[in-house]
């Protein structure tokens, strides 16, 4: 054990003022956070429309969904720690007017005297406390947050081993699928359980290191995984904690994490019975009208200008789905986009040199896209067939930019009142056959 003349003196001293920048790191931390979270909100929002269902876009929502479960723990445990904070500096003020007890001038009686003797601590005892305490929630709060990292490395390997042997098999074996799958939920189901001895070792606090006859087995998945976790970053934080105070307390704190930000999205408190909470076609969304959504609100499906139309043209925009682009391969066939696949590089090498330039491609000829990507799209205005040709591409303002088609239907001759605009989309069966499904159901009403 390290002795305390060994320890630097500017260390000494900043371990002794370090509440001025738990305090300090914490209200700001506390601002930001609250910032992160929306910007979180909105960027979730750009992943559903931009990315397809793809590993990239599965990382990236699952990283997502990481920092803003770590953004409620920072919050949660910040404000915690400020207000424990505030009370330890309240503490060290009344000890400075009044640091002795003198229960016997309240004239209790013996028994309520001497319990109050018993339970009762000195403010210098509370003070100290107070000040260990509000030390080890800063700690833990962001070792929570590194264990966190930590999960989502993990499923990061996973998910790269999975493709690469994906990648392999398809490229040299490519009537092989059946045993390229097997393969991969074999490497899956072994990944998942050695995880979660893993994950239990860590929340019991290397509960699992004190079993003798488990430690041959254990030992090389803890090192694997200590490994691809990045465990060495906090291992000495974690360890620190462990040595220095009651494990039962560690693991109870452990536990209330697990079940208030893991298992607790999954209960609710919900007073509407009667209010459905999936969606249906009774429904009304603001994301379906222009007038009436705002702009970091994401289109689904498609939209109109308006609920009410009080003209005799109604402007329809359908949303680009970029989870249409199989779909759309095969059934344009006589046209291939310029793009030819979705990673697009801006660095260009040459017999002309080496050349920087903005990662777009030019499309050789856009009104070919434009009626491949029109003839994918019907639209019905109260279950009669509406034939439009004049399609446009259209980028919505906002912060999303929903990117699709957009036309203008006259309606001159719709009933005044409530009218239904259905749009459906081609899709394919399993034999991979194209079909039509409904896309989008949009009721208005005309003046």
């Amino acid at each position: 054990m390290e002795t305390n003349d060994k320890t630097p003196k500017w260390l000494n001293r900043l371990q002794k003022e370090s509440w001025n920048l738990e305090l300090l790191i914490s209200g700001f931390s506390i601002f930001l956070l609250f910032q992160g979270k929306e910007m979180i909100d909105t960027l979730l929002n750009q992943l559903n429309v931009h990315y397809g269902s793809e590993s990239l876009r599965f990382i990236m929502i699952i990283l997502l969904l990481i920092i803003f479960l770590g953004c409620n723990i920072l919050i949660f445990n910040l404000i915690l720690h400020i207000i424990l904070r505030g009370f330890w500096i309240g503490a060290i003020g009344l000890s400075s007017v009044q640091n002795n007890r003198d229960f016997s001038s309240l004239h209790y009686t013996e028994k309520f005297t001497n319990r109050l003797h018993q339970k009762v601590s000195s403010l210098e005892k509370l003070i100290i406390r107070l000040d260990n305490f509000c030390s080890t929630i800063f700690a833990f709060t962001f070792l929570i947050v590194l264990m966190l990292i930590s999960f989502f490395a993990i499923i990061i390997v996973l998910v790269l081993l999975i493709g690469t042997i994906e990648k392999i098999g398809t490229s040299f074996f490519p009537d092989s699928s059946t045993t390229i799958d097997t393969i991969n939920v074999i490497i899956f189901l072994l990944f998942f359980f050695s995880g979660l001895l893993y994950f239990l070792d860590t929340l019991t606090l290397g509960g699992l290191k004190k079993i003798k006859w488990l430690q041959w087995t254990y030992y090389p998945i803890y090192r694997f995984f200590n490994f691809i976790s990045l465990s060495s970053i906090y291992n000495s934080l974690y360890y620190h904690l462990l040595t220095r105070f009651p494990k039962r307390y560690l693991i109870l704190a452990m536990f209330f994490y697990v079940g208030l930000f893991f298992i607790g999205p999954f209960f609710t408190y919900n007073l509407y019975r009667f209010y459905p909470d999936n969606e249906t076609n009774s429904e009304l969304f603001t994301n379906t009208y222009d007038d009436e959504r705002s702009p970091d609100e994401q289109i689904r499906y498609a939209s109109i200008s308006s609920l009410i139309i009080k003209d005799q043209f109604l402007p329809v925009f359908i949303r680009y789905n970029n989870k249409h682009n199989e779909v759309l391969l095969k059934n344009c066939q006589d046209y291939e986009p310029s793009k030819k696949s979705n990673l697009i590089s801006g660095i260009q090498i040459s017999k002309n040199g080496f050349q920087i330039t903005d990662p777009s491609v030019p499309e050789e000829n856009p009104e070919k896209l434009l009626n491949c990507l029109q003839q994918h799209y019907k639209i019905y205005l109260n279950d009669s067939l509406f034939n439009q040709t004049d399609f446009y591409f259209f980028k919505q303002n906002g912060e999303i930019e929903e990117k699709g088609l957009r036309t203008i239907l006259d309606i001159k001759h719709l009933p005044r009142g409530k009218n239904l605009l259905k749009i459906t989309h081609m899709a394919l069966d399993t034999a991979e056959m194209s079909i039509e499904e409904p896309y989008a159901i949009i009721p208005f009403w005309k003046e």
